[in-house]
């Protein structure tokens, strides 16, 4: 698995360097890709971190679920 992060993470850093010869579509998926996957991130710790002990757990608690 290890093998397999390395390769898509040289794919991706040489899709982000293609910008410098132009926009094409390589670099557009890796930018949508990037932030997909940090707006994925930054929502599940959000939820994680903040809705689940501040909003569902007291909820729960108070009207015993």
């Amino acid at each position: 698995m290890d093998l397999l992060g390395t390769w898509i993470a040289a794919f991706l850093t040489l899709a982000v360097l293609s910008f410098l010869y132009k926009d094409n579509p390589v670099f557009r998926f890796a930018e949508s890709l990037f932030a997909g996957v940090s707006l994925g991130d930054y929502v599940g710790i959000t939820l994680d971190q903040t809705l689940k002990p501040n909003l569902f757990e007291p909820l729960r608690t108070k009207f015993n679920l």
